[in-house]
């Protein structure tokens, strides 16, 4: 007894194997099954460790924004102390001045102490008064020996009490150096005598804006020690990995 010829076992290139057919539109598609993964997913590929540190883009942001933090404070700072030293020498402007081998009337338009500082160099305009000179001058002796007096308005000594800080400077136009402080104990007309030592000087009596001053160039200090903080943590966290912190 003879058997049937058999067909190929392959479904697939079998002819008469039929091809699945796609549903016909408006059919609901069976619903996915759990256990087997989405249509088009593949398995990960192998693990790739991450990247240490910033990417160079973000670091070089850092790098150039500390330094332009560091530039701009300094130049900020150097500002803020060019106003104190602008308003100090504003101050000293406004200082009265007595020329040497005269007797100069000053007002005082309200009590409290006030500088008095010895000018060597500078400029002297004309005052009312006995004065017989004017114009730039340069003292040729020491500032210990220029004699000097004031009286209040009923003709009484006003003590010049040295001080315990001298006060220098050296400007372009102006050369001085402190040599005490005087109180007013109420406004009114002084007059000071400053004596001739045989070459002109000019003696300058004022109030120094202390708080002011203080106040411009602690802020431009303060403003730089900032500025360059901040411009060094951001070097520095631009070479810094995230892990690091």
């Amino acid at each position: 007894m003879s058997l049937p010829p058999t067909g190929p076992t392959n479904p697939e290139s079998s002819p008469s194997w039929p091809p699945p057919a796609s549903p016909p539109p408006g059919a609901s598609l069976p619903a996915a099954r759990p256990d087997l993964p989405p249509p088009g997913w593949r398995p990960p590929g192998p693990f790739a460790p991450p990247r240490v540190g910033a990417p160079p883009p973000l670091r070089r942001r850092r790098g150039i924004a500390g330094i332009a933090v560091i530039a701009g404070g300094a130049v900020a700072g150097l500002i803020l102390l060019g106003v104190a030293l602008v308003r100090a020498n504003a101050a000293l402007g406004d200082f009265a001045r007595a020329p040497a081998g005269c007797t100069t009337v000053l007002e005082f338009d309200r009590a409290g102490d006030y500088s008095v500082i010895v000018e060597t160099s500078g400029e002297m305009p004309s005052v009312a008064g006995d004065c017989p000179w004017s114009g730039e001058f340069d003292y040729e002796g020491s500032v210990g020996d220029l004699p000097l007096r004031m009286v209040d308005p009923s003709a009484a000594d006003v003590a010049i009490t040295p001080s315990g800080e001298t006060l220098r400077y050296d400007l372009p136009w102006r050369t001085g150096q402190s040599v005490g402080t005087v109180a007013i104990e109420r406004p009114g007309e002084y007059r000071l005598t400053v004596g001739w030592t045989g070459s002109p000087a000019v003696v300058a009596v004022g109030r120094w804006p202390v708080g002011e001053l203080v106040a411009w160039a602690l802020a431009g200090v303060v403003v730089g020690v900032v500025a360059l903080a901040t411009g060094v943590w951001l070097l520095v966290a631009g070479r810094r990995s995230p892990q690091s912190g």
